[in-house]
């Protein structure tokens, strides 16, 4: 549903359409990897209520070109720790 509503829904408004528990709902949103909280709306007399976006996939990622030899890994930097007197900003 998030996918039709590119502006995204409160989870009380997603339960009302589906006809489905609140709680059903909003434990539902927090489970899925691909969906995220876009901003809070705001409720006269209640909390702010979380509007919710899905992710929208890329359509096409193009594979890389492995038949390149010349190319070689990414070298990863070790993960020691450091003082914070000696971190880029």
């Amino acid at each position: 549903m998030l996918h039709q509503y590119h502006d995204g829904l409160t989870s009380l408004e997603i339960s009302e359409r589906l006809e489905l528990k609140p709680d059903t709902v909003r434990n539902a949103l927090k489970d899925m990897p691909d969906t995220y909280i876009d901003r809070w709306h705001p409720v006269a007399n209640e909390p702010p209520h979380a509007v919710w976006c899905a992710v929208v996939p890329p359509e096409d990622c193009p594979r890389p070109n492995t038949k390149d030899k010349h190319e070689r890994p990414t070298k990863l930097r070790s993960m020691e720790q450091r003082e914070s007197s000696e971190v880029r900003y």
